[in-house]
């Protein structure tokens, strides 16, 4: 059987769960702005969207624009969360143990909404044991 070089694997919902753990934090955020909405309201409104377009939607949904250091909070805020709860989907480990003798690296794909926050691409990396780490953003 030949080696494979390269497994890419998306990351959220096959690897990890961060987008659960992201639009908690968001609604927790747009709650505390005054806004009234559930975690259902964040994945069926917001998720897919663009940090300027979640703005815009913000800025239609309360009449005016958030405080202008509100993104960097929603990211600060995120990324800790992120760190914190951040958990392998059930299974996967042994996925990828049972992959691990035929392959030369691993590939991630993640969506460029989780590119500011490199910690998190640091503890997936660790949380698998990564000896080569190959990353794109679709």
């Amino acid at each position: 059987m030949t080696a494979v070089e390269l497994v890419i694997f998306d990351c959220d919902g096959v690897l990890v769960d961060s987008e659960r753990i992201a639009n908690q934090v968001f609604c927790t955020m747009l709650n505390d702005l005054g806004l009234s909405l559930s975690l259902q309201d964040m994945l069926g409104g917001f998720v897919g969207l663009s940090m300027p377009q979640c703005v815009e939607l913000i800025t239609d949904l309360q009449g005016k624009a958030p405080p202008s250091a509100f993104i960097d909070e929603v990211r600060l805020r995120t990324a800790c969360a992120l760190k914190e709860e951040i958990k392998p989907i059930p299974g996967i480990e042994a996925t990828l143990a049972a992959l691990q003798e035929f392959w030369a690296q691993i590939g991630v794909e993640m969506t460029p909404a989780l590119e500011p926050f490199p910690a998190l691409l640091e503890h997936i990396a660790q949380t698998f044991d990564f000896e080569a780490f190959v990353l794109g953003f679709r």
